[in-house]
Formats: structure tokens, sequence, C-alpha cells
């Protein structure tokens, strides 16, 4: 029996386990006893990620032709005519007609492979990856590490699920909060000795969970509006804070002219509350903030943005670590990003506007990831060459391209992936990729050779830092009342950008099928429904049916839905416009009886 060490390619959480092989055969996997955070635990995709390997919707055979009228070709004669028709779209458009979108599980090598694709072999601007639609690439004041998680006196999670997007980040956090008596905490797998005192936690999200349980102060808010909870700790921290970033005064002052009790009641947190946790801030010596996408996915993402810097700078003591959906955002986020090109989602606009006519996709499935799914593929059906890299056949975007080039998934090829505590995890290739596939690094050496230009190696990204508080321009009211607003977001084991890995895992797929949406129990009541009954969601972008559920945790008049069985077809095509991330919260929408 074989084993073989790599790192989860899921969430980045960064898990190390090991590949199981008997007789020639994949068979398993297993923890890492020893690794930082896992310490011998895996969550539901750790422990069926061999399962990819063998998974049946495993893309090896290479494809040309024209959209919707593709046949197998040979690997080199697919390579070779790919960066032909790349060529050929470069000498008659332009190079900046040409776009790069890569995946957030690419490793950092391949990472740089693909940046260097775009800079020195294709000379285009234009390159990001799946990495910008949940994670900000920014680096963020006084990064925090897995052991500040043991060291933390007051733990704060806001605008982040962890137990449904990063489990065993979750259970960890879980096991920091458990009361005295209950030391040592004893999990399923492990008995985490924790030799501190238990730290406190508050908890600030949309929709409830175990993790809520435990808190010490749990604030409730409307979807999209956590950030309103982050102003008012600004507001009561400033006047006590001895603060040594420049910004002070602009930042006092900006605080001073918001109504902030308002925006507070406007979200669906009570003002005595944010008093409480303000309090405790002000009182913890080791405080360590958990940031996640759900701050980001919304309409008034800079800001939210903005008051976890200025948080983290005023209070110069806290550790702010932010979460990550892919298995390498922090990786991608910080190498396949172009500060003068277009973003990921602008380039799916460029598309259908005609400005780009070219694009290479690397892992990347826009049709699953982006809001507005019927306006995306209409826009990559305006393209004159779509190449897809990727290692499943079941991405939505193949039926769009004219070349398909299968690539090696990542426990098939060495490589490292960068976790949520910002450190780089080697590994080398745990399993044999099939015959036929290849890894990134091959096709784009091949490329190279008829496009011109050389491939450079990998150097050192530096994410843009703000060292200066930034002023809040605050809405002076929260606006109207909405009705119903919808939330597009993860259900355990589902990710958002990662469902080709889900889909292509066997068990998962089939224990965790299906689509759903949870309201409040009276919600369902006075629109005349039952629980178990299927209803009609209508928003500006779409319409979808799904089954009910009724969750009495839910702030009445909100609905989550799942992003993983194609609710995304519900949201507008819409992202920030400084963030250029996606928004899935705060949708308005229509509930109609079947």
């Amino acid at each position: 029996m074989k084993h073989s060490y790599t790192i989860c390619p899921h969430c980045g959480c960064g898990c190390g386990l090991y590949i199981v092989e008997q007789d020639g055969a994949v068979s398993g996997a297993t923890a890492s006893q020893g690794h930082g955070l896992g310490q011998g635990q895996l969550c539901a995709r750790g422990w069926t990620c061999h399962q990819l390997a063998g998974s049946a919707s495993r893309l090896k055979t290479p494809m040309l032709g024209e959209p919707g009228k593709l046949s197998p070709a040979s690997w080199e004669e697919t390579v070779d005519r790919a960066a032909e028709m790349l060529k050929a779209a470069r000498d008659k458009h332009g190079a900046e007609s040409i776009g790069v979108i890569g995946s957030s599980r690419l490793t950092i090598e391949e990472a740089w492979v693909l940046r260097s694709l775009a800079e020195d072999v294709l000379n285009t601007p234009h390159y990001d990856s799946g990495a910008r639609l949940g994670w900000v690439p920014l680096g963020l004041p006084n990064p925090g590490r897995y052991q500040d998680i043991d060291e933390a006196d007051l733990i704060m999670a806001v605008g982040v699920d962890l137990l449904e997007e990063n489990p065993i980040l979750g259970a960890r956090v879980m096991s920091r909060t458990k009361p005295a008596e209950d030391r040592p905490y004893v999990s399923p797998d492990i008995s985490h000795q924790i030799p501190t005192e238990p730290a406190k936690l508050v908890w600030v999200n949309s929709r409830p969970s175990d993790l809520a349980a435990a808190a010490a102060v749990r604030i409730q808010t409307k979807p999209g509006r956590e950030w309103v909870f982050l102003a008012a700790l600004l507001q009561k921290l400033a006047p006590g804070e001895a603060c040594r970033a420049k910004g002070l005064d602009q930042l006092k002052e900006s605080l001073a002219r918001s109504q902030l009790e308002k925006l507070l009641a406007g979200s669906g947190a009570a003002a005595k509350d944010a008093s409480r946790a303000a309090a405790m801030l002000a009182a913890a010596a080791r405080p360590l903030l958990i940031v996640g996408k759900g701050l980001w996915q919304q309409e008034q993402a800079g800001l939210a943005r903005a008051a976890v810097i200025d948080l983290a700078l005023m209070t110069d003591r806290m550790k702010v670590m932010q979460t990550a959906l892919g298995a390498n955002d922090a990786g991608c986020g910080a190498i396949v990003r172009s500060d003068g090109g277009l973003s990921y989602m602008e380039m799916i606009e460029a598309a259908g506007s005609g400005k780009l006519k070219a694009l290479v996709l690397a892992g990347e499935d826009p049709l699953r990831a982006l809001p507005g799914s019927e306006l995306t593929a209409k826009d990559l059906a305006a393209l004159e060459i779509l190449v897809v890299i990727d290692s499943f056949s079941s991405n939505k975007a193949i039926p769009l391209a004219r070349a398909v080039l299968p690539m090696a998934l990542p426990m098939e090829k060495a490589g490292s992936f960068r976790n949520i505590e910002g450190a780089d995890q080697k590994f080398a290739a745990a399993v044999q990729a099939p015959s036929g596939v290849r890894g990134l690094d091959d096709i784009v050496s091949r490329w190279a050779k008829t496009l011109g230009g050389k491939t450079k190696e990998g150097g050192q990204a530096k994410l843009p830092e703000t060292r200066e508080l930034l002023p809040l321009a605050l809405p002076e009211t929260a606006g109207k009342d909405p009705g119903y607003i919808l939330e597009l977001g993860t259900a355990y084991p589902h990710l958002q950008d990662g469902e080709l890995f889900t889909e292509g895992t066997p068990h998962l797929s089939r224990e965790f099928a299906g689509g759903w949406a949870e309201m409040h129990p009276d919600d369902i009541a006075e629109l005349g429904l039952r629980a178990g009954w299927r209803a009609r969601f209508v928003t500006e972008s779409g319409k979808l049916e799904a089954l009910i559920r009724p969750n009495p945790g839910l702030l009445r008049k909100t609905i989550f839905m799942p992003l993983h069985f194609g609710a995304n077809a519900l949201a507008p095509f819409r992202y920030h416009p400084e963030m250029k991330a996606p928004v899935f919260r705060g949708i308005e929408t229509t509930v109609e009886k079947i």
C-alpha cells in the first residue's frame, strides 16, 4: 500500500493528506497527523478527494472544431491549432483583444506560468483568476496565522460561514471557544490540547450556524450588511484608541457625520450588541478578526474593505485573517492579477461588447462561477476564439470553445498552494495523470514556440498595502425596504468556483445534489406556501424553481439559496466597481407559488 503526500485541492485551509494506492489503484485518502491546521482532521471534501483522479467526468481527450461541433484530436494538433488561432487574433486585432482567466486551484508555479503566458507570450495586460470572486487581492494589515487562533483571547468572525466554507478552520475556532469545563475538547478525530483560557467569540453574519451558537455575542444582520457593524465598532473605539496610523482625524470626522444608529437598525443588528462587542474588543489583549467572502460579495464591498483596514490599523494589536474558498486563492490572487488590465468579470463584459476577441480559460468555468449565467453565456458566445483548458468535461464553457485541452489535477503534479495564513505548502505528484493529460506548463511552453516570446520564472508578487486609515463615506440612510432579499452562498460541501471538483467526486455529487431555498417559517406561511413545496424565485436577472426549507434562524424577508445548482442565474451580472467582486447578496426577489 502506497501513501503519497499532497494538499487538499478544495478550500484554502490547505489541509495535508495522503493519497492511498493499493495494487496500483487509487483507493482512499488519509489525514496528515502533523499538519499545522488539520492535525489529523479532514472534512468530507478532503476524505473523498481521491475520487477526483478516477472521476467519470475527467477530461482526457483534446478536442478541436467549431463551437458545438468539437471532435477528438491529438494533443499536439490541438495545442498547435489553439496557438495558431490566438496568434491570428493577436495579429488581426492586437494583443489587447486577448484575455486569460485562471482557476484559483492552479498551483503557485502554474499561476506564474499563466501570468507569463499573458505578459510575455500573448503580450496582453488582461489576466485575472477565480480568486477575485471571493478573496480580496490586498495586503491587509497585521495578517493572522493559525497559531493566533490558539493564542487569541477574542475571536471575531464577520461575514464568513466557517463551518460551511472552511470546516477545519471552523472546527479549530469552535475548539478554541469551548468553555474551560469542556477542556480538553475532544473532536471525533483528535484531542485538542489548548492550555490557554477559552477565547470569547463574536459572530456577525446573516445565516445562523453551529458556530453562532458558541458565540458570546451573536449579531445577525441582513445579507450584505455586516459592514455596518464594523463601522459601529470604529465609531465606538475611535475616541479611546491610541492610534499611530495617519488619517485618524478624517476617519473620526466621517464617522461623526454618519447616522450609524439608523444604519444599524436597518441592518437588523442591535446597537446594544455592537456596544458590547466594542467593549470586549477594547479590553482584549490578543484579538483576531476573521473575515470572508460575505463582506466582498455585496454592493458596499468597498466600505467593508475600508472598515476592516481601519479596524486593524486602529487596534494595531488585532490580527486579521481572510478566509479563502479556492485551494490557492491567496497564491493565484496575488500572482494572476493585472493592475493595468481587465478583471475577470470585465473580460466577460468585453467579450460581449466585441472588445475582447479571444479568451483562454485555464480551469475556470464562468457559467458556474459568475452571476447572470444567461448573459455570461451570450458574452462567451460572442468571442471569435475560446480555448478551454480543464480537468473535467463538465465545464459548461466547453460547448462554446474551438479548442479544448485536458489538464492534470493538483494531485497529479508537483507544486505548491498558499493557504489562508499565507504559507506556501509544497507537494509532489501523488498519483499519475491519465495518458494524454498534460500540465499547464507543457501547454504554455509549446504555445510560446508559435506565438513568440519566452516564459519567465516565477518571482515575487507583492499585494498593495494600505497603511493609512481610510475615511468611510457611509450612506445617510439604510435605503428603502426592498421586500424579500436573496443571498446566494455556500452550502457544504459545495464551494463557489469549485463545483467541478464537487461534481467530480461521486460521493459528494450523489449525497449533496439538488437545489433548495431557506426561508423563515412565518414568511412561508404568509405566502401561502408550505415546507417541502416548490416555489418560483424571480429576480431582474431570471427565475428558478426550488424546494422550500424552513429556517427559523433567518431574519424575516430574507432567503438563502446555495449556488451549487445553478442559482447564479438569479443574480444580475453586477460587480463592485473597485473590488471587482460579484454581487451575490442582497438581491431583490419575488417569491411565487407554483
